[in-house]
């Protein structure tokens, strides 16, 4: 009874010892229930939301990085040391320059110029872009958190500079068909870029039908990333032909099949279907946060009592939109949207 005295006195329950009704001694008791089960589920309503928080990819530590590795099942591993014929050079390949920083510029500044600039190297090895059966390259590095993902739980969300996609797509479409995606840095790359970049080739593997590589360069050199198999290949420290050379046979690989606008995971050589399972049984695309809000809503509210649900909802949109992403552009921003509440269970009728 003390126990009892002391839940009711801490949702607000009568403890003054009158003597009650049936209806009286049963009431306090449902009152508890629903306190209890409204602060449990509140509880857990919190730490769905701080689990489900992303981490930006330009924030992944070491510790995360080995722990989406190991989600993943993959191996990190050296691409001179285990596949060094990728990036030979034949005699007689065109030489490519490495790009000349403006004097003051920084890295979205000049990642148009960047972007040309890669274009200018590929159409050298005789990629084809700009038409029909070819590819685009897209400006990206304005489009916010493009490809938000989720392995074992953990939460991360970022976008890429700009990407080469199959001519013809729009923007809204790149991310599911992009081929190979760019990251600039305007000084020497850092430990924390090449973690970021591991990240970054994750989350667009979560989105991709087939295999995508990841240039990390500042222009003069060159660290390329591509998972094969169960394992993700790095080549450091490439010269630009090195670099150059690598993603023209990536793109032109499988008869150019890589140019297809629609492709699948069934139209790709199988070797690289088994890569492309492999990775995505551990990798998920986060797409509809305003269902995953409902979910939670849904999951919640029957659970209330009708005239504490308004209360509830709010605390829940409230705290959704406090995770929400709104760093974004305008148009790229998350709206809260118009929910709607589940019945009341049949207990509160």
């Amino acid at each position: 009874m003390e126990l009892l005295d002391a839940l009711l006195r801490k949702h607000g329950g009568d403890t003054s010892g009158a003597p009650r009704t049936a209806y009286q001694q049963g009431e306090p008791v449902r009152e508890l229930v629903r306190a209890a089960m409204r602060e449990t589920w509140l509880e857990f309503a919190a730490q769905q939301q701080r689990a489900r928080k992303p981490k930006s990819f330009s924030k992944a530590s070491s510790t995360d990085v080995d722990a989406l590795l190991h989600c993943a099942q993959l191996q990190h591993v050296r691409g001179e040391a285990l596949a060094p014929q990728d990036v030979q050079i034949p005699a007689g390949t065109p030489e490519c320059d490495s790009f000349v920083w403006e004097q003051g510029g920084g890295e979205n500044a000049m990642t148009p110029e960047l972007l040309k600039y890669h274009q200018t190297q590929l159409e050298k090895f005789g990629v084809e872009f700009d038409k029909l059966g070819g590819f685009e390259m897209h400006d990206t590095h304005s489009k916010g958190k493009l490809i938000p993902f989720n392995c074992g739980g953990r939460y991360f969300s970022g976008g890429f500079d700009g990407c080469v996609a199959p001519y013809g797509l729009n923007q809204e479409s790149v991310v599911f068909q992009s081929r190979i995606i760019y990251e600039h840095k305007c000084r020497e790359m850092t430990t924390t870029d090449k973690q970021q970049a591991i990240v970054e080739l994750l989350g667009a593997y979560a989105y991709n039908s087939c295999p995508v590589l990841l240039d990390l360069t500042n222009g003069r050199t060159h660290n390329i990333y591509t998972i094969r198999g169960t394992c993700v290949y790095v080549w450091k420290d490439l010269k630009p032909t090195q670099a150059y050379i690598l993603q023209a046979r990536h793109l032109q690989a499988a008869d150019r099949l890589r140019a297809a606008l629609d492709l699948q995971l069934g139209q790709i050589p199988e070797e690289e279907q088994r890569t492309m399972r492999h990775v995505q049984q551990a990798l998920a695309p986060v797409i509809g946060g305003a269902a995953a809000l409902q979910e939670q809503l849904d999951s919640l509210l029957p659970f209330m009592a009708p005239e504490e649900r308004e209360l509830v909802s709010q605390d829940l949109v409230r705290s959704w939109a406090q995770g929400a992403d709104f760093t974004q552009p305008p148009e790229e921003q998350i709206q809260i949207p118009a929910l709607s509440l589940p019945a009341t269970p049949s207990f509160y009728i």
